[in-house]
């Protein structure tokens, strides 16, 4: 493995300058296909490989270095690759941002806007969940086996610590940001560390599985009875279709997999308390994957709600998709929400402005303006 840098042109002029890890033997594989993405071939080239010339002035830190390498060791999905995504020449760095993905996905989520935050000044930092991203096997066959499981939550404990590191390692001012099970391991990290962390900014966090979802039920016991351990759980045709039109991540996990992301999601939601950090919570009302109830409880422990907390939170209406902010998700269904949600969360790490949300009513969390 070795760090490769490819110039794409197009009409003459330089685009964009991609940095990433490398296997000689898929050099050029990737090369077409990055090729491809530099000249439009695909459905969402403009938003395939945000990358920008690195600036001297903000040269990686030796802990992302640790991080870059500790994956190298694995073939991943090109979307899946870890990356750093830095401001324009020109433009006064403001701050940086960490960004850890969902389940079964890839730092790919997060493509658009670390992208709107590069023109704004923030460094990105996009990690990758232990085990997630993969190649594929032969015949296209995910290889998601390497998920943590078995209740073994420590690799999301040990990535949390990555991200406490990540947040020390220079000066700037801080934020992470964590979608489903990265909003779980986000809220970790500012747990373990308030003070190094502005702010906090926890997308459709997954604490545990929806409250009407078999699985949610299921979980505490068949993810420890070695005769359903291994179960296969796919997310089915339309994820196969995402993957052919440009998604990175797994389309199946087991179900021990699930439980044990379950069991990381409790533990963090169950030690929550208030902190000082800025913290701006975002969910789907009755959302099809995490659990509202257990969001609504976390929330309740941070004290959102209470007007000493700097900490808030809103819904956006039943039917929105989880991921929310991804367009490789669902990428057919109309995000009607997409573009608000968007300039929000930058106004929120830019400014720390609030997402504006319908006035609350007794204990629920309000809805968000859009």
């Amino acid at each position: 493995m070795y760090w490769t840098f490819i110039v794409i042109r197009h009409s003459g002029k330089r685009v964009k300058r991609v940095a990433f890890l490398a296997d000689k033997s898929l050099m050029r594989k990737r090369l077409f296909i990055l090729l491809g993405a530099g000249f439009g071939l695909s459905s969402c080239a403009h938003h395939s490989f945000p990358f920008r010339e690195p600036q001297s002035e903000v040269a990686p830190n030796t802990v992302w270095n640790g991080i870059i390498s500790r994956v190298a060791v694995s073939k991943l999905q090109e979307p899946c690759v870890p990356r750093r995504i830095v401001p324009p020449h020109g433009v006064a760095i403001r701050g940086k941002v960490i960004m850890i993905h969902g389940f079964t996905a890839c730092p790919q989520q997060y493509f658009e806007l670390s992208e709107r935050l590069a023109a704004e000044g923030w460094i990105s930092y996009l990690l990758l969940l232990p085990g997630h991203g993969r190649v594929k096997r032969a015949g296209g066959i995910d290889d998601s086996d390497s998920f943590p499981g078995h209740g073994l939550i420590a690799p999301y404990d040990a990535l949390a610590n990555d991200v406490v590191a990540l947040a020390r390692a220079d000066s700037l001012p801080t934020t992470v940001v964590g979608l489903s099970v990265g909003g779980a391991v986000a809220l970790d990290a500012v747990l373990k560390a308030p003070a190094d962390f502005d702010r906090a900014l926890l997308i459709s966090p997954f604490f545990a599985a929806n409250d009407n979802f078999l699985r949610t039920f299921g979980l505490p016991v068949l993810g420890r009875v070695p005769l359903t351990d291994n179960h296969r759980i796919a997310w089915g045709p339309v994820c196969l279709d995402e993957m052919k039109r440009g998604r990175g991540g797994d389309c199946s996990f087991k179900l021990h997999q699930l439980s044990t992301v379950q069991a990381y999601g409790k533990k963090v939601s169950n030690k929550s308390h208030s902190v000082s950090t800025k913290i701006q919570i975002i969910g789907v009302e009755e959302d099809g994957a995490a659990s509202t109830s257990w969001i609504r409880r976390t929330a309740k422990k941070l004290g959102i709600g209470k007007s000493s907390s700097d900490a808030s939170a809103c819904f956006y209406p039943e039917g929105a998709n989880h991921s929310l902010l991804s367009r490789f998700d669902h990428p057919d269904e109309n995000k009607y929400w997409l573009s608000s949600l968007l300039k929000s969360a930058t106004a929120f790490i830019d400014q720390g402005r609030r997402f504006e949300a319908a006035p609350a009513t007794s204990d629920k969390i309000p809805g968000c303006r859009f």
